[in-house]
């Protein structure tokens, strides 16, 4: 069964005009000042899914 995607509100970033750090800084409900000044890298899982967010390493 697949799981739903998770889904931010407002709109997407400019890719014209990515703003320093994370893409989705001004979107995201956990962000933090390290998002503001890191882009985070993306890290495959194995099973087609990917994420590139700092939470996902517990920080």
């Amino acid at each position: 069964m697949k799981k739903a995607c998770l889904r931010f509100p407002g709109q997407p970033p400019n890719l014209q005009n990515l703003p320093k750090g994370c893409a989705y800084q001004e979107r995201c409900a956990y962000v933090s000042d390290r998002c503001c000044l890191e882009r985070p890298m993306l890290k495959g899982f194995g099973d087609g899914r990917a994420s590139a967010c700092f939470r996902e390493d517990g920080q």
